[in-house]
């Protein structure tokens, strides 16, 4: 298992030296990245066991293809081809790949993997597409909000869940992504390092969504969007009461889940 530190350096590396990308450019269209890096491309309707996969060849070169019925958008189709790349290029996804020779690795789209190959192909996929500095500044012009994520997720050529997630990762901000299911259960957050440093509040995993939120309303209309803002008791009943979120509701690009984006306002801070 690499550590993050070596994934991250691994798909700058691959940026710099092979792609003879800047820390602030943004990833080409991605047919013409995968000519460069001289990997076979193939893409069909592969029915629904995979939405991705790597094959390394006997040449020594590798093999991608990509699931024409998992086609949710062209950002989902840069990520999920970006992180079968991550598996051919770190040394030891080859190495397992080798000792398997001919054999496929497929790969099916995760909020957030258990697997430590599928992690770190995440990891690479992520930071292969938009670098750590490049992001860092998008942060610094817009908010944790759907304009600010539409503006990340366009420049670099993700998706929304990838562009919110990236977008978090880099943020001063002190801010909250979210996944909620159809049913309204909350099935993932994620926290900046602002809002870690700041609350540490009890896990709400599992838990029912508020009926006092955009999200809740969300679930029960044909809206794709909603923005509002509300007590951060509606999401962390434990916190303080006079903190006030932003709470901004997209609905997934695919399955039935909504992603959630709230923006913290604590006049402690």
């Amino acid at each position: 298992m690499a550590s993050d530190v070596h994934v991250i350096g691994e798909a700058s590396s691959l940026r710099k030296n092979e792609l003879q990308l800047g820390a602030h450019q943004p990833l080409p269209e991605i047919r013409g990245v995968l000519t460069k890096l001289e990997y076979k491309y193939q893409e069909d309707r592969f029915g629904d066991d995979f939405s991705g996969c790597s094959v390394l060849l006997n040449e020594g070169t590798g093999l991608i293809g990509f699931n024409l019925n998992h086609l949710h958008n062209e950002g989902f189709r840069r990520f999920t081809i970006c992180h079968e790349i991550g598996h051919l290029s770190l040394e030891s996804h080859r190495r397992a790949l080798y000792r398997n020779s001919g054999a496929k690795h497929m790969s099916r789209s995760e909020y957030r993997p258990t697997d430590s190959y599928e992690r770190e192909a995440d990891l690479f996929a992520a930071h292969f597409l938009a670098p750590t500095q490049a992001v860092a500044s998008f942060t610094k012009a817009y908010d944790f909000d759907i304009n600010g994520v539409e503006r990340t997720k366009d420049h670099f050529g993700l998706s929304f869940d990838a562009a919110a997630r990236r977008f978090l990762e880099e943020t001063d901000m002190v801010c909250v992504l979210l996944v909620v299911d159809g049913n309204g259960q909350i099935l993932y957050d994620q926290w900046s390092g602002a809002f870690r440093r700041n609350y540490w509040p009890d896990q709400i995993r599992g838990r029912q969504v508020s009926d006092r939120t955009p999200t809740f309303d969300l679930l029960s209309s044909e809206a794709t969007s909603d923005t509002d803002t509300v007590s951060v008791l509606e999401w962390y009943p434990n916190l303080d009461p006079e903190i006030e979120v932003v709470e901004s509701v997209v609905r997934a690009a695919y399955g039935d889940s909504i992603i959630v984006l709230l923006s913290c306002y604590d006049p402690s801070i």
